[in-house]
Order: C-alpha cells, then structure tokens, then sequence
C-alpha cells in the first residue's frame, strides 16, 4: 500500500486463492522472491521481485498432496510446509472436468476432503523433499501453520474439536 497515492501494487496475478507466503531474501536488502502456494491447483511457486529474473514467476511443485498453509523455515534455512488438509479424490477428477470449478469455488462447503493433515520439508532452494508425514485428523486435525523452535516444532491446529498450539518432536536434524 502507497500511503502517499493511496493505491495496491500488483506483484504476480493469475493465482486463484494463494497462501503460505514466505519472503527470500538476506534479511539486509528487500526481498529478491516470494515463495506461495496456489492452492486449487495444489501448487508451490516461486515469484521473482528483483533482479534479472524480476517479474517472473515459477512453478517449483506440482501435485502437492494437499492444500498448502503455512511455511517457514528453520535454523538451517529449510522450509517447513503445511497441508491443512489433503485433497484426496475428488479434488483430481475436479480439475478434469474444469466445467465444475466455477459452482464449486462459489460453494466450497459441497468440496470434502479426507481427513488427513501434513508437513513437507523442502531444502533450502525449495528443490528437494526431504522429510514428509501425514496424520490423520485426531488430536491435531488440521495444521494451519508450523514454526520450527529448539524444543520441536509448534503447529497451530485451525479446528474447534481440538483448537490450540500444540507441539511435537522434530523429527529432523
């Protein structure tokens, strides 16, 4: 937001519901890309902000095995991902048959999804899975977002059986 002409930038568009922004860069200097998720079509990219490839945007996963939520990374740069829930079945034969998409992203309560939730770990550059888990839906039911800290990883779960931050091991080093 330009608080001075009072106007949005645009920075990538032709996203249907993106989410899990993660910012990249040094930390020093403004940010180089921004990894998000485009969620319905179960999508990781990778938008380009500055310099040579400035503008661009690329897609690093396909096919991801749910609808991506969160992501940070932990001390060693990795980047911790979630999946609120998986997509299971029907959501495959919904990009088929495209027709459907319209009806469904105005009624999303008539999409159900199996009751399973998951984290992804990528490497650094985001090329590489390097651990990967599902739970099914009982005490966390849907892990909305992940931060890696030094007694485990804390998932917030987004559900009113079981609501709360909950912690587990890292099941990595």
């Amino acid at each position: 937001y330009d608080s001075e002409d009072k106007t949005v930038g645009l920075v990538a568009n032709g996203y249907a519901f993106t989410d899990g922004i993660l910012m990249e860069g040094n930390g020093n200097e403004p940010e180089e890309s921004v990894l998000l998720t485009d969620n319905p079509r179960f999508q990781l990219h990778r938008v380009h902000l500055a310099g040579a490839r400035a503008g661009e945007s690329e897609v690093l996963w396909r096919d991801l095995p749910g609808l991506a939520d969160g992501m940070r990374r932990d001390s060693k740069g990795r980047i911790w991902l979630t999946m609120i829930t998986n997509h299971g079945n029907q959501i495959p034969w919904v990009h088929a048959h495209p027709g459907v998409k319209p009806m469904l992203m105005k009624h999303p309560q008539l999409i159900s999804f199996p009751s399973v939730t998951s984290l992804l770990l990528l490497s650094p550059d985001a090329s590489t899975a390097l651990w990967y888990t599902e739970h099914s839906q009982t005490r966390v039911t849907s892990i909305a977002a992940v931060t890696p800290g030094k007694l485990g990883l804390y998932v917030a779960n987004f559900s009113d059986k079981t609501p709360g931050l909950h912690r587990i091991d890292n099941p990595v080093d």
